[in-house]
């Protein structure tokens, strides 16, 4: 396994594992349970072939939202049980041809998801948002602080170095 994620909510919990293929393309797979003593594996529906990879995996009040990459496209999953997936189509911003995401974050209904985007200037930030708990998705203007901006992690969010 190249990457494993894993999260709890009111339906149980979730993992999600993703697994180096042949050919350098991934494969992810996913598993539920209600109370973590028995584990079902569930229908990923990643899309008829390709590469899947999931990087994060988080919890809302509608069930379950993974995502990551499919065929080097952003891509996102979601579940109300756990077992069963869904595809959700991620749109990109205007004048990107790929993506991927890594990070996700669920708040109620409302979901927000940051990675990186392929455009004709190299590599970029993508943040994408959700009014529905994951089930539809649109991106969001995000771009990086510039060289000026340093994060620290604690009680200072942020500061501007001189």
């Amino acid at each position: 396994m190249t990457a494993v994620h894993a999260a709890s909510g009111a339906h149980g919990y979730v993992l999600a594992a993703t697994a180096s293929g042949p050919g350098g393309a991934h494969v992810s797979e996913v598993y539920s349970s209600p109370d973590l003593t028995s584990w079902t594996e569930g229908n990923y529906a990643g899309g008829t072939g390709g590469s899947d990879q999931v990087l994060a995996v988080a919890a809302g009040p509608s069930g379950f939202v993974s995502a990551g990459s499919h065929d080097d496209q952003p891509a996102v999953w979601a579940t109300a049980d756990g077992r069963t997936w869904t595809a959700v189509t991620v749109p990109l911003p205007s004048g990107a041809t790929g993506g991927v995401i890594q990070q996700l974050a669920v708040s109620g209904q409302h979901a927000v998801a940051l990675g990186q985007q392929t455009t004709a200037h190299g590599i970029q930030p993508l943040a994408e948002r959700s009014g529905d708990g994951g089930r539809t998705w649109q991106p969001v203007p995000f771009s990086a602080p510039g060289s000026g901006v340093s994060f620290k992690i604690g009680r200072a969010s942020c500061r501007e170095r001189v």
